[in-house]
């Protein structure tokens, strides 16, 4: 009895019909892969009542992205502050102008994160938010401690890479680099680490993670 396969008769197989089964093969396999990959970004937490929530490990790429969102509106305030004082000679107004520079610069991811649950307008854009690993509480001790660091981790090497001179005043050439390459290994450590964490996460005991997205049951929606 004659049985159809690959778009032909077997004992005759066609071109297309081999087409056709190579796509639906890479298709499936490119699928799986796809799977597999979600799958190693997976990370059970278990709160202190006993349950287990999994979430999904916030990307190098939309952690990167979200900080550059949220540096973004830092020097948009800076540029207010300076655009509000630019024409005010005063001694005293420069001071505050300064003063209220800084506060951005520090306590602007610390107020966000304590204020929307470990998130920032970078990180909610993206649906993500810094958690705390062992299951409990995000709380303020955490984000502190996750967010100190940040000028060792960021701005130093930011500032070392655009004005090394003004950075480290009449060291020898090899000096600037080492210190380079110290500075920097705090900002490529998420790229070596399973959970993808930052010097200030291992200090703070969190991670970031895609916040779950709710879905309402057919009944509810």
């Amino acid at each position: 009895i004659p049985r159809h396969f690959g778009g032909s008769w077997l004992g005759r197989p066609s071109f297309s019909g081999f087409i056709i089964s190579f796509i639906s093969g890479d298709g499936v396999s490119r699928s799986r892969r796809s799977v597999d990959k979600e799958l190693k970004r997976i990370r059970n937490v278990t709160t202190p009542e006993g349950l287990t929530l999994a979430f999904s490990l916030g990307g190098i790429g939309n952690r990167i992205t979200a900080f550059g969102l949220d540096f973004f509106l830092m020097c948009l305030v800076w540029f207010v502050i300076l655009l509000a004082t630019a024409f005010i000679n005063s001694s005293v107004v420069t001071a505050v102008a300064m003063v209220a520079m800084f506060f951005v610069m520090n306590f602007y991811f610390i107020f966000f994160e304590l204020r929307w649950s470990g998130s920032t307008p970078g990180k909610k854009k993206f649906g993500m938010r810094a958690i705390a690993r062992d299951g409990g509480p995000l709380t303020a001790e955490m984000v502190i401690a996750r967010n100190l660091t940040r000028e060792l981790e960021v701005f130093l090497p930011i500032k070392a890479l655009l004005l090394p001179e003004a950075f480290i005043p009449g060291a020898p050439v090899w000096m600037i680099y080492v210190s380079l390459g110290w500075l920097l290994i705090f900002s490529l450590l998420p790229f070596f680490g399973k959970d993808k964490l930052r010097c200030g996460d291992l200090l703070g005991g969190t991670m970031v993670v895609f916040e779950p997205k709710t879905v309402l049951s057919r009944d509810l929606a």
